[in-house]
């Protein structure tokens, strides 16, 4: 399975009018459904998937918390929060400047998986 982190060419016009959506869907808890309703730019589309693909992966991570051994989880759980934060932060700092990055080892796995999502067509770079 390849999980390196790819950026995706998108027309420029499409990142400034989606760059606000690419935002506010880090930011703001399920506002990336919001840029799945607008399918027709690629670069809010494509921050929605990767945010979705971060929910999801995250409520994994949360729930494998929760039953592991309380002595693990209190070592364990510290560790999950800033590596989420951090993708969050990587993710919001590659929409505000216009990137159309995946997120590192869980952005393949989600652009894989959500694939089926109706999204346009974007190329690699």
């Amino acid at each position: 399975m390849n999980f390196t982190t790819q950026t995706i060419a998108v027309p420029q016009d499409q990142v400034e009018t989606g760059k606000l959506f690419a935002i506010l869907s880090y930011v703001v808890p399920f506002f990336f459904l919001v840029p799945l309703i607008q399918r027709e730019n690629r670069f809010a589309h494509f921050h929605a998937r990767q945010v979705l693909g971060f929910v999801m992966f995250a409520l994994a991570l949360n729930l494998a918390v929760q039953i592991i051994p309380a002595a693990i989880s209190t070592t364990v759980g510290p560790i999950l929060l800033f590596a989420q934060v951090t993708l969050l932060v990587f993710g919001i700092y590659h929409a505000a400047i216009g990137r159309a990055t995946q997120l590192p080892v869980i952005g393949p796995l989600a652009e894989k998986v959500l694939a089926k999502i109706n999204a346009p067509q974007l190329a690699q770079m």
